[in-house]
């Protein structure tokens, strides 16, 4: 029997933004020579399958993350999951994995975020508002 997670916790993530995307999990859109790549393919499929059935993939995002702006400038300006969350992705998320994937978008407690990071605004993991978000949805 397989082992599957109730819940996946994605926090400040450091993965292209539409790794969950029907069209990167297809390979199937247009990219300029120079900027194509698709090193991710169906990876954000496996992690849907890795739930069980009504389980969630929890993405903590902050727009204003230092670090993850900088890993975009690094990555050929591919936005990351960890700014922008589901949301970003506008309706282009896989059939499969659109209704697995639950944002916490931390944009309206920037006070908290810099509070637990004022430098990179990346270590938000475990600031008080997201342990919290961990707990209720671990105790469900």
């Amino acid at each position: 029997m397989e082992e599957r997670f109730d819940d996946i916790f994605m926090v400040a993530a450091d993965v292209w933004e539409e790794v969950f995307n029907e069209r990167v999990i297809r390979d199937s859109w247009f990219q300029p020579p120079w900027n194509y790549w698709n090193l991710w393919g169906d990876t954000g499929l496996k992690l849907c399958k890795m739930l069980k059935e009504g389980g969630k993939i929890h993405v903590v995002c902050f727009p204003g993350d230092v670090a993850l702006i900088g890993s975009e400038y690094y990555e050929n300006w591919r936005r990351r999951l960890g700014r922008y969350g589901k949301k970003g992705q506008q309706g282009r998320l896989h059939n499969f994995c659109a209704g697995r994937l639950v944002d916490l978008n931390l944009e309206d407690h920037e006070d908290l975020v810099i509070e637990a990071d004022p430098d990179t605004k990346h270590n938000y993991h475990a600031m008080p508002k997201v342990v919290e978000y961990y707990d209720s949805v671990l105790s469900k």
